[in-house]
């Protein structure tokens, strides 16, 4: 009886270390399976974090691009802005410096032009003003106007109660033309 006991023992202890690896051998696969669902898991999230890392670069690449493209065309604005109003302040004293009788002859020709835009705006006399020399170059052209300080390249009408004011100077017909003036210049220089 006791082989029999024995032998019963032998194959419930192989029967019971059959289970136990049996056992080990399931929960092995169910780590491994647990492990590998959370390298993948771990795996998505960190491709979904740089993925919107990238993207988080990439628009702030594309803003920084951008702001230097506006900074960029601005400065070449600015520098276009100041070729032109340097052409312009050229332009006012090459004016300036024309020869008297050239100098009359246009100021003449400003003056008539205001002559007969004041007469279809008001009936009185107007008080004609002009620079220094500029009143000069008119009275020599049988013109009387009196010298005001703050008026140049051209002639001022205003009305004796000084309500109304009609201005042909050089400067004025620049801020005239403007933008028209502006964009032909900046043609002209740039191209």
């Amino acid at each position: 009886m006791q082989n029999a006991n024995d032998a019963l023992l032998k194959a419930i202890e192989e029967d019971a270390f059959a289970e136990s690896e049996r056992l080990v051998k399931e929960a092995v696969d169910a780590a491994s399976a647990i492990a590998g669902e959370a390298e993948a898991e771990v795996k998505a999230e960190r491709e979904e974090r740089l993925g919107a890392l990238y993207q988080g670069f990439e628009r702030r690449r594309a803003s920084a691009v951008n702001n230097a493209r506006i900074r960029v065309n601005a400065q070449k604005l600015m520098a276009r802005r100041e070729a032109v109003e340097e052409v312009l302040s050229g332009l006012l004293t090459d004016v300036g410096r024309m020869p008297d009788a050239e100098y009359a002859a246009l100021l003449t020709l400003l003056f008539k032009e205001l002559e007969r835009a004041w007469k279809e705006g008001s009936a009185s006399e107007p008080v004609v003003l002009a620079g220094a020399r500029e009143a000069g170059l008119l009275a020599k052209a049988g013109i009387a106007a009196g010298i005001d300080p703050a008026v140049s390249l051209g002639v001022v009408f205003k009305s004796k109660d000084g309500r109304l004011r009609f201005e042909n100077t050089i400067h004025s017909r620049i801020e005239k033309a403007g933008s028209v003036l502006v964009m032909e210049l900046n043609r002209h220089i740039f191209g």
